[in-house]
């Protein structure tokens, strides 16, 4: 294998983007090849497509989990939550169904968000203010 990061202190692996601070902490954030593309790339089901209602909101739901997870750094998981929703809404997707999928995620799964909110209440005035 050959070393393809150009940074010491900054490493992509798969889909983490790994970073060593200053004192000698991680950060991780998401990393996604696609966009450094040149051209769009389409990641999720069009809302009129013939897939199941459920198929297609469990994205936003897994979607939501997947940056939880890799996240630990509370403005990274807000970028990409946005981004996430931008992406949603160009597949013509109701805000407030996505939304919901993501309260259902933390609702579920509390502990992937540990680094982003404390409580129910705090991640849903989190997305109040996206």
């Amino acid at each position: 294998m050959s070393q393809t990061n150009v940074n010491t202190d900054l490493a992509d692996i798969l889909d983490i983007s790994v970073m060593v601070t200053g004192n000698n902490t991680f950060k991780t954030s998401l990393f996604d090849k696609r966009k450094q593309f040149p051209f769009q790339s389409i990641r999720f089901p069009h809302n009129d497509s013939l897939l199941y209602v459920n198929t297609k909101l469990n994205v936003a739901f897994n979607q939501s989990l997947r940056i939880a997870k890799i996240c630990n750094n509370r403005n990274d998981f807000v970028d990409e939550l946005k981004s996430l929703i931008r992406d949603f809404k160009d597949r013509n997707y109701k805000t407030h169904f996505i939304l919901k999928q993501f309260i259902k995620a933390f609702n579920r799964f509390p502990f992937h968000f540990k680094y982003i909110c404390n409580s129910s209440d705090e991640f849903k005035n989190l997305l109040d203010n996206l």
